[in-house]
């Protein structure tokens, strides 16, 4: 699908102006989440979503208003109207949308921005979208790692300003900065999770399949060529065949990695948690009766000093207690443990 910030490129340099409309908070529920974009043409059609019905309606003519005054605005779709069989949605939330042009001086920005994506390096763009002085809207900064580009123009402010929008692209997700009567919003485009699901056994297969519907990369690793492979995997982008402890050494975990341990036996979960326990893991999760787990916890602790406070971040026994028996409840019990914990990240 074609980039809205290439696209946005493209439209600056021919000289013409479109909108860029963002989701920048929300309350209740809504059908799009924080950062979720749309980019508006003056003579109306657009490029992406911010939710479809009224509400998209909504922020659609405001754009337009916005491309021919050039002023920034804030547009709050409500979409709380009282339900009935003539309501077109099934949503009881509101969104806060903001609208604005790009100016041709952030052109330097935008195409460092698109650069530091394009070599998969950590970037988000900070833009003032409300404050006192009304000078200060629009002004935006590009924040990645220890690097900034612009001046976001708030004195003295700054500095714990950007530190907030670093800390914001360092967890790989978008949100809204407030400090007294001043907003900042960090657009960090989303990171694609990885679920790597550790035992390619009977639950991995629908753990895999869910994961893949929810749009997370799936990587599988087993010792047994016989249980992964292509054939039982096919949604997966990658399926690993090895040792578990040194695969899991060299696989890329990163704080967007959600790791599922659901191998065969306790010999297995206990080098596999030695190696992941002090990752940047998102998530550890291990398959097992409570008396395995405790086991395989004593074990850890006693015979390789591993601190209680450590062992405490893994989600064990695995899933949401939804009272799950066949392989593919266990899945949905285990995939909606992580999205409950990505999404609580994301708050």
């Amino acid at each position: 699908m074609e980039d809205i910030y290439s696209k946005l490129l493209e439209i600056m340099d021919q000289g013409q102006v479109a909108a860029l409309a963002t989701i920048v908070a929300t309350k209740g529920s809504v059908p799009r989440e924080v950062g979720a974009q749309m980019l508006i043409y003056p003579a109306g059609q657009n490029m992406g979503t911010v939710g479809g019905g009224c509400g998209e309606a909504e922020a659609i003519n405001q754009a337009l208003d916005t491309i021919r005054s050039g002023q920034p605005r804030i547009v709050e779709a409500d979409l709380t109207e009282d339900i009935s069989m003539k309501s077109q949605g099934i949503c009881g939330g509101i969104m806060y949308i903001y609208v604005e042009t790009w100016a041709p001086e952030h052109r330097a920005l935008l195409l460092a921005f698109l650069a530091a994506r394009s070599s998969n390096r950590p970037a988000g763009i900070a833009t003032v979208i409300a404050s006192a002085d009304s000078r200060l809207l629009g002004h935006k900064a590009l924040v990645g790692g220890a690097d900034t580009l612009g001046n976001l123009g708030l004195g003295q402010a700054e500095p714990g300003i950007i530190a907030q929008a670093q800390q914001a692209v360092g967890d790989g997700f978008s949100r809204l900065l407030t400090q007294d009567d001043l907003q900042v919003f960090v657009q960090v485009p989303e990171h694609k999770p990885t679920a790597l699901i550790v035992g390619a056994g009977h639950v991995a297969v629908p753990v895999a399949q869910i994961a893949s519907l929810c749009d997370f990369r799936v990587a599988v690793l087993d010792d047994r060529p016989s249980f992964a492979n292509r054939e039982r995997f096919p949604q997966a982008e990658s399926v690993i065949v090895g040792d578990y402890q040194k695969e899991l050494r060299r696989f890329p975990i990163d704080n967007h990695t959600y790791i599922i341990l659901i191998t065969r036996g306790h010999q297995h979960d206990v080098p596999c948690l030695i190696e992941v326990i002090d990752s940047p893991a998102a998530y550890i999760g291990m398959i097992g009766s409570r008396r395995r787990v405790a086991g395989v916890f004593q074990l850890l602790e006693t015979e390789y000093g591993i601190a209680k406070e450590k062992l405490a971040r893994v989600h064990s026994p695995i899933g949401l207690n939804i009272g799950a028996e066949t392989p593919a409840e266990i899945a949905v019990s285990i995939m909606a443990e992580i999205i409950q914990t990505r999404r609580a990240k994301m708050a």
